[in-house]
C-alpha cells in the first residue's frame, strides 16, 4: 500500500487500485503512468480484488474492504 498525491494505491504484483477523494487526480496520475510507457488496463468497477471485497457507501463517503471468503475458510478450518 502506498499513500501520496492525496490517494491510496493498493498493489499486488501487477494489479493496482487507486483510491482518492478526487477522481480527476486519480485519472491524471494513471495518465501520467501511461505516458511514461507503462502498459495499463483500466477496469470500470472493482468488486473483488485478490479476494478482498470492495464496498462503497457514497452517502457517507466511505469504502469498506472485507475478506468474508477468507474469514469463512478460517472458521471452517478451526
Amino acid at each position: 500500500m502506498f499513500y501520496g498525491r492525496d490517494m491510496i494505491i493498493l498493489c499486488y504484483v501487477n494489479d493496482c487500485l487507486f483510491f482518492g477523494p478526487d477522481q480527476g487526480k486519480n485519472e491524471e496520475f494513471i495518465k501520467d503512468l501511461k505516458d511514461s510507457g507503462m502498459a495499463l488496463t483500466v477496469g470500470d468497477d472493482v468488486y473483488a480484488f485478490l479476494g478482498v471485497e470492495v464496498k462503497t457507501c457514497k452517502e457517507k463517503g466511505e469504502i469498506m474492504l472485507t475478506q468474508s471468503g477468507l474469514s469463512w475458510k478460517v472458521l471452517r478450518a478451526t
